[in-house]
């Protein structure tokens, strides 16, 4: 599993799920592909990705 480590900062607790040992922390990077401020960091998180200007899936209403 995959899940992102969170916005709360430099100095936050880790956060869950990311936190779990089973779970692949991932933190974001900025716009200049740099490490993302607010983002969350540890000596659990495996993976960065870019954090700003992606496109996600959302649930949508359905309008029948």
């Amino acid at each position: 599993m995959v899940a992102a480590a969170g916005n709360a900062g430099p100095k936050s607790p880790p956060l869950y799920p990311a936190a779990n040992t089973n779970v692949i922390a991932v933190s974001a990077t900025d716009a200049g592909d740099r490490l993302f401020a607010a983002s969350n960091r540890g000596a659990s998180h495996r993976v960065v990705g870019a954090g700003r200007g992606d496109i996600l899936p959302a649930p949508t209403k359905n309008t029948r």
